[in-house]
């Protein structure tokens, strides 16, 4: 057994193969039988963005499907290298965005980000070299109706590298590591004023980063 999505809010994955011969993943990005920080608006969840699914080496990937790259619009980008410390991506402010990240050259205990970030709320999600797990963290995410559930989602992973693909809309986030190899996926209820992107490293790390930001 091993479980499609690793994050807070997938259910009912659907299956699909389109006209190109690609395996296509959807799910439901909400819970049921559960309280929505949104009920009061009158709605409650979304689908996920469709992923393309395919075996690599015996492992299952889920990769955000090509044609997602056509909503990406101004693009900034960022390197630097992390020794013992934390860094705010000053250029990255965008609310709706996606990301790709890369952690390389790693030594010592964790590397990460922290994104929907301010003065009151930030959402982590980090590699624990030690522990060999990545770790999403949304204890400090904001409003949330399910966190009787947890605030913390671990799973194991063992690798020389880190690559982050995360896609946040205004209230959900996918986040797809090693080519989809694993993938979280989460509901976040932020303030709308938290928006920076910060990358840590215990340790060393080298990291590029890019963001396209979507409107």
């Amino acid at each position: 057994f091993k479980e499609l999505d690793r994050g807070f809010d997938f259910y009912a994955p659907q299956t699909m193969t389109d006209p190109n011969g690609r395996q296509l993943l959807v799910g439901w990005l909400g819970l049921p039988g559960v309280d929505c920080a949104t009920d009061e608006f009158g709605w409650a969840h979304c689908l996920t963005i469709p992923r393309e699914i395919s075996i690599q080496n015996g492992k299952l990937h889920q990769k955000p499907v090509s044609e997602l790259s056509l909503l990406r619009g101004k693009k900034n980008t960022v390197e630097m290298e992390l020794e013992n410390e934390a860094v705010i991506a000053e250029n990255f402010s965008a609310r709706t965005y996606e990301l790709q990240v890369t952690f390389s050259n790693l030594s010592g205990s964790s590397v990460g980000l922290s994104f929907r970030m301010g003065e009151k709320e930030v959402t982590n999600f980090y590699y624990d070299r030690i522990a060999k797990k990545l770790v999403f963290d949304r204890s400090q995410s904001g409003e949330t109706a399910t966190a009787e559930f947890g605030t913390l989602r671990k799973c194991d992973f063992s690798e020389e590298e880190l690559e982050i693909r995360l896609f946040m809309d205004e209230s959900s986030v996918e986040i797809f590591v090693n080519d989809g190899l694993e993938v979280f996926t989460a509901r976040l209820y932020s303030q709308v004023d938290h928006n920076q992107i910060q990358f840590y490293a215990k340790g060393h790390a080298a990291v590029t980063a890019v963001q396209w930001e979507i409107n």
